[in-house]
């Protein structure tokens, strides 16, 4: 290292920090920014480097080849206070050893030796500058350096923890994890990134063989290693990598475009980039794209031009004993593991890797935020906030918990399938009532196509069809749809306008019962057929944009949807009055949604505006949208917490609906589904029963009693019924719900715990409290299972838990329990939050039983202070502890 002083170190580095900043400037830039430069001998200095160097690279120029090349590093040597143990790897920066130091302490070490540099001068400074910047990251899940310096040959070298772990790819495979535990060790990983960029270090090479994953008392802690390339965050520190010849500054493919291009401007979202490529690896077992060569214009040019396929999709395409292979190493098989991909995991992957990095998540931070919403089944932010997440955002924000985390289900269930019939009924029709100025001659002939299409198709069904390959009566409706998307482009080659009809309405069929991959093709096939005709219909093909915009706004992909609608009101635009007037209406709808989902929500709030006033223009053919703009502008008032106009305009839209429908059409059931959820979030319980009594009603009489769309209705039936104190009625409804759950999501499932939960309640409130443990003890065992030990939702089981064994005289139970809900509800909950002081308080009951007076009061104590603290809000809080303190004579 270099022996200069401290004080002329610290000289040093100010003079390398003024060189990086002036030495990308013209002549005359740097001048004027040397005349500014406070200290004059910092000036002088730099001036005198300048002229000796053109650029700061030149500082790092490697040994001459007049110089002999050090000898290698073998098993034995010294290096620093280090001896080398054995080889652990080798890369483009270097060699890894394990080495051992035994003075001043004993330690075993990753020793990295940097080849193909030697640090003199100023590098020497900026080198130095690195290590004490590296030096400052301590955090759990970043592999520590130790120490570092230079071998006498004058190579440079870091001393690292040594972890004994695999990467965090194979571990995960080896280990057999399931999806969500592949989520939680990612997210540690995000957060080992986050914390390297708060430092100002940039890791560039975030990769599976760079995060390790070692056992600590029997639980999985992935390890960031190698910041050997690492770039400071607005602070420059050296790059070793410059000097060795390295084409790539990282691993080419785990690098975002940013990085893969010379001189690319780079920040925390290049590692986030990097971060979506590990995470599709973790949850697909595959690459994103495939990297044949590593010149980096081809590179650069496949990643902004060629989006990754989404992991879903990619999945789908493996071929079947691959796809077997990789199921079962996340304890699935093939099919549920595409359909757990699909939705928010797809979104989340996608957003990481946009190419552009002013689309992608800002920060390591917000990667993790969406994947820790996706776990606790909130909704993203990679994704719309449609009806469905209202639902579930609403009754979130219940006063009863236990009526907040139930509606989840319902929201995507309502959504998607129970929709097909009703909806596409109405948007059919709605089409047809804006093209009757098309000529009968034209219309008669389509529809002629139409029916010899459909009439072959049926015929697939029929026994004595050479194509028939089931019995009559066992062809589904799904296996007949199947066999038109296969086949429309085949018999309708000589149509287009019947073929991109159909497609479209296909297309639409599937976008409903969440066949997205399907719906998209179908879509994208349509719009290519109308493009393809010299002389396109403007509204046929304006609509077919619209459908992928709907598409695409639940797919996430909001830069692709907004494309999509530009493109339909361009064509708009050249329609007559009523026609185009019509698809401004739809075209402000769904610019309100895009708003909204990139969370825009005062363009959003506008855009809805004028979409109701646009609707407003327009007769009673086109009342589907009509009530639908209403319901979006409810949405869209309530994301501003303007309840009451939310309220108004959910009321609004039934008005105009109900009328025109039968009482069980879905998107009714979906209008009051969105007035029931700001109807409980005001405290309105017994309005609300009524209204989730009425949905539920007209869903039987739709569906069958036994349709698993139920399911979400009753779990807030039964909460809302508790609350209200009809427990005999409230436990009807629970048991019913959870076995139309159980029989749809699995008995594994977070929303399945969560009505055991509400069940536990309501028969502990029947005064069965040996059954409501054993209920309260089911759902915390799926909770653990799929939430992780550290979710809120553990802590509100184990709490229930705590009160029941104190209950019946098990204290030291009850002191472990509630030991344990304070400890997470203490991590994870603002320091003022009212349920800490509840858990404090639980947990000082629990000492105070167990005859530890000293240490129960000293909780007692911190409840009552943070109920003080909350105020006039908290007042019944400190009431209800002041009697139970008398309660146990500690008052």
């Amino acid at each position: 290292m270099s022996s200069e002083s401290p004080s002329d170190l610290t000289h040093q580095r100010a003079v390398f920090a003024l060189l990086a900043e002036v030495c990308e400037l013209d002549a005359e830039g740097r001048e004027r920014a040397l005349a500014d430069c406070d200290d004059p001998a910092l000036a002088r200095d730099v001036r005198r480097r300048l002229a000796a160097s053109e650029s700061i690279a030149d500082l790092l120029d490697a040994p001459t080849p007049t110089e002999p090349p050090p000898p290698p590093v073998q098993v034995g040597h010294a290096v620093g206070p280090f001896e080398i143990v054995a080889p652990l790897g080798e890369g483009g920066m270097g060699q890894v050893f394990r080495a051992v130091q035994r003075s001043p302490v004993t330690r075993e070490v990753a020793l990295k030796i940097v080849r193909g540099a030697r640090l003199r001068g100023e590098a020497e400074v900026r080198f130095e500058a690195e290590r004490q910047a590296m030096a400052r990251l301590d955090h759990p899940n970043v592999g520590r350096i130790l120490e570092a310096g230079t071998t006498d040959d004058g190579l440079p070298y870091f001393a690292m923890e040594l972890i004994e772990g695999p990467p965090i790819t194979t571990y995960c495979d080896r280990a057999t994890l399931s999806i969500e535990e592949r989520l939680r060790l990612f997210l540690e990983v995000c957060r080992g990134t986050h914390h390297a960029h708060l430092k100002l270090l940039l890791h560039r090479d975030l990769k599976p063989s760079n995060v390790l994953v070692s056992e600590v008392d029997g639980q999985p802690v992935p390890k960031i290693i190698d910041f050997g390339i690492a770039k400071g965050l607005g602070a420059p520190l050296v790059t070793l990598a410059a000097s060795t010849g390295d084409r790539f500054l990282g691993t080419p493919a785990y690098m975002s475009p940013e990085a893969l291009e010379p001189g690319g401007d780079l920040d925390a979202r290049s590692d986030v980039f990097s971060l979506g490529i590990l995470l599709y690896e973790l949850l697909t077992g595959s690459l994103p794209w495939a990297v044949e060569d590593d010149d980096p214009v081809r590179l650069v040019k496949r990643r902004l031009e060629r989006d990754a396929e989404r992991p879903s999709t990619r999945f789908a395409g493996l071929d079947k004993d691959r796809r077997g292979r990789v199921a079962r190493r996340r304890r699935l098989d093939a099919e549920p593991l595409a359909k757990r991909l699909r939705g928010d995991l797809d979104a989340i992957v996608m957003k990481a890797l946009e190419p552009r990095p002013d689309r992608r998540y800002a920060s390591a931070a917000e990667l993790a935020g969406d994947v820790e919403r996706h776990l606790g089944s909130e909704p993203i932010r990679a994704r719309p906030l449609t009806t469905g997440v209202l639902v579930g955002k609403l009754l979130r924000r219940h006063r009863l918990t236990v009526a907040a985390a139930a509606t989840v289900a319902l929201a995507v269930l309502v959504g998607t399938v129970g929709t097909v019939g009703g909806l596409m009924r109405a948007r059919q029709a709605e089409r047809a009532a804006v093209e009757e100025a098309r000529s009968a001659v034209e219309a008669r002939d389509e529809a002629d196509e139409v029916v010899d299409f459909l009439v072959r198709l049926f015929d697939a069904s029929n026994a004595q069809f050479p194509e028939s390959d089931k019995p009559p009566g066992e062809v589904t409706a799904l296996e007949l749809l199947a066999r038109g998307a296969e086949r429309v482009e085949s018999d309708l080659a000589d149509q287009p306008l019947v073929r991109a009809r159909l497609e479209g309405t296909i297309g639409d069929i599937y976008r409903n019962l969440g066949e997205f991959d399907r719906a998209h093709g179908l879509h994208r096939s349509a719009i290519e057929t109308l493009e393809a005709l010299d002389d396109p219909p403007a509204l046929q093909l304006a609509m077919s944009h619209i459908h992928m915009v709907r598409l695409e706004a639940i797919l996430a992909d909001h830069d692709s949807a907004a494309r999509h609608l530009e493109a339909a009101l361009a064509l708009a635009q050249t329609l007559p009055e009523e026609e185009g007037e019509h698809l401004l209406a739809e075209g402000h709808d769904l610019d309100g949604r895009l708003r909204e989902a990139s969370g825009d929500f005062e363009g959003a709030l506008e855009a809805m505006q004028r979409a109701v006033e646009a609707y407003g223009k327009l007769d009673d053919r086109f009342t589907i949208g009509k009530a639908s703009s209403h319901h979006n502008l409810g949405v869209a008032y309530f994301a501003k917490r303007r309840v009451e106009d939310a309220e108004a305009q959910f009321r609004q839209a039934i008005a105009i609906l109900e009328p025109q429908v039968e009482d069980t059409h879905p998107r009714l059931a979906t209008h009051y589904l969105g007035l029931g959820a700001v109807i409980a979030d005001q405290g309105r319980t017994e309005e609300a029963v009524a209204i989730f009594e009425t949905v539920d009603r007209n869903l039987r009489q739709r569906l069958g009693d036994d349709h698993h769309e139920r399911f979400a209705v009753l779990l807030n039936l039964g909460s809302l019924r508790r609350e209200l104190g009809q427990l005999e009625r409230a436990e009807a409804s629970l048991r019913e719900a959870l076995a139309l759950g159980e029989r749809a999501l699995g008995d594994e499932h977070p929303h399945v715990a969560m009505g055991l939960f509400i069940l536990a309640l309501t028969v502990e409130s029947l005064g069965r409290d040996d059954e409501a443990r054993r209920v309260h003890e089911r759902s915390l065992a799926i909770r653990e299972g799929v939430l992780g030990s550290e979710h809120l939702e553990i802590a509100e089981s184990l709490d229930q838990l705590a009160r029941l064994a104190i209950r019946r005289g098990d204290h030291g139970l009850a002191h472990r329990q509630a030991q344990r809900a304070f400890d997470i509800q203490a991590a994870k909950l603002d320091p003022g939050h009212r349920d800490i002081g509840r858990a404090a308080a639980l947990l000082g009951e629990a000492l105070w039983h167990l005859g530890r007076r000293g240490e129960a009061r000293e909780r007692f104590d911190e409840a009552r202070a943070l109920f003080v603290a909350g105020g006039e809000p908290m007042r019944g809080e400190i009431e209800d502890l002041e009697a139970r303190l008398a309660d146990l004579g500690a008052a």
